[in-house]
């Protein structure tokens, strides 16, 4: 854990791990500024999975995963998909639409993967909500077939 007795200042920072010297590890973060009395909102996440030869074609069953931050998706995949490293999902309905099942926090990165059987997988890491994002984010997706 990383701590300062009067808090880490607001900013980007980059937390880099070496094991005997080598690079093992590294993460970007944010902390953002907070005046006196301000609580962090988290915020719902939602949108649409649309084809990306015909965007008026919704794609129904596709799975979308946000990963606790500071997990990045290879390590997710790695792990064997393991549940512990996921912060939320959603899968698309009948109309493409989709809302993850935990909120997010503005101005937070998350590994973000969505899935489909027919569609070319999409993995992205250190995806950031922006930290003056409204309640719901809007997320839409765009996927390419197989």
């Amino acid at each position: 854990s990383l701590s300062h007795p009067d808090g880490l200042p607001a900013g980007k920072f980059t937390l880099e791990l070496y094991l005997e010297g080598d690079l093992s590890q590294s993460a970007n973060f944010t902390v953002a500024a907070q005046g006196r009395g301000q609580s962090v909102r988290n915020i719902n996440v939602e949108g649409v999975v649309k084809d990306a030869d015909n965007s008026r074609r919704t794609i129904a069953g596709a799975m979308i995963v946000f990963l606790k931050p500071g997990v990045a998706t290879q390590e997710w995949i790695d792990a064997d998909f393991d549940e512990s490293m996921m912060h939320a999902s959603g899968t698309s309905g009948r109309k493409g639409e989709f809302q993850l099942d935990a909120k997010v926090t503005p101005g937070e990165r998350y590994g973000v993967i969505v899935v489909h059987d027919d569609y070319k997988p999409i993995q992205v890491d250190d995806y950031e909500i922006p930290a003056n994002s409204e309640d719901p984010y809007i997320l839409d997706v765009t996927m390419e077939r197989r």
